[in-house]
């Protein structure tokens, strides 16, 4: 039996200088909202009985995950929980600036097999987390960090209906580009314009928004009603397993910050 794994991919593209970081999102739901984080803000876990972290407050959680983090400077790691240890992988460790969904070791010796790589194999194209980092690695590798190519790539890796969100992030002039699968027209946020502290109120985009181009301006004031709606959308699913009234805390976890602005 093959066993196909349906999630995320990110990656990224550098040279001359410049980067840029993609990642295509991939999951069952599509809604969601972007809120700022003004600087200065004081925050900690939600805590249950006893001020213990509230670690399983929304379980069951539905897949383990690990993250691939780049700097302005193109720097890129990966931090992954295998065997209960924390494994990093950057540097010259770091052959190819991809992750999907395997581990970041497991990825690259099924890179090796492949023409480009060391390999004899053909570049793959199938959906499988192997071949995504197989062919997203290709394309990076021959790519340059600019936004067609980076929208190239994350076509290169589409799972249909099932990915939800394409962003890509660039470090050096702070812009963010998007688009989803319900509203496919580019969108752009300039992250100089939002960058307040947190003497200043959060401000929150729908990801769903009809506007394209510049979208900055439509970032409106963060609203725990659109909070709340989005997070008991989102848990619907797996409702009847929480506790009663998780959906309260987790919408209501923002009203816990605390500002220490300077």
């Amino acid at each position: 039996m093959i066993h196909v794994v349906l999630a995320c991919t990110t990656f990224c593209l550098s040279g001359g200088g410049h980067h840029l970081i993609g990642k295509s999102y991939d999951w069952d739901m599509e809604q969601a909202l972007v809120i700022t984080n003004p600087r200065g803000l004081h925050k900690r876990a939600l805590l249950r009985g006893a001020g213990k972290p509230a670690e399983c407050l929304v379980a069951p959680i539905g897949g383990k995950v690990h993250y691939m983090a780049c700097d302005r400077t193109g720097a890129c790691a990966t931090f992954e929980n295998i065997g209960g240890k924390m494994v990093v992988n950057g540097g010259r460790q770091l052959t190819s600036k991809v992750l999907t969904n395997d581990t970041y070791r497991a990825s690259v010796d099924a890179l090796a097999g492949h023409q480009g790589f060391g390999g004899k194999r053909a570049i793959p194209s199938g959906k499988g987390s192997l071949d995504r980092f197989v062919r997203a690695a290709s394309l990076v590798a021959a790519g340059k960090p600019d936004r067609k190519v980076a929208l190239a790539v994350l076509d290169s890796v589409r799972q249909g209906s099932y990915s939800k969100w394409n962003v890509i992030y660039d470090p050096i002039t702070l812009r963010i580009t998007f688009r989803t699968a319900s509203r496919p027209a580019l969108k752009e946020i300039d992250l100089k314009a939002l960058a307040t502290d947190c003497k200043s109120a959060a401000r929150m985009l729908d990801m769903a928004t009809a506007a394209k181009g510049d979208v900055t301006a439509k970032f409106a004031s963060y609203s725990f009603a659109a909070n709340k709606k989005l997070v008991e959308t989102s848990l619907a699913p797996v409702a009847a397993s929480l506790p009663r009234g998780a959906a309260w805390v987790v919408a209501g976890y923002p009203a816990t910050t605390r500002c220490r602005a300077h």
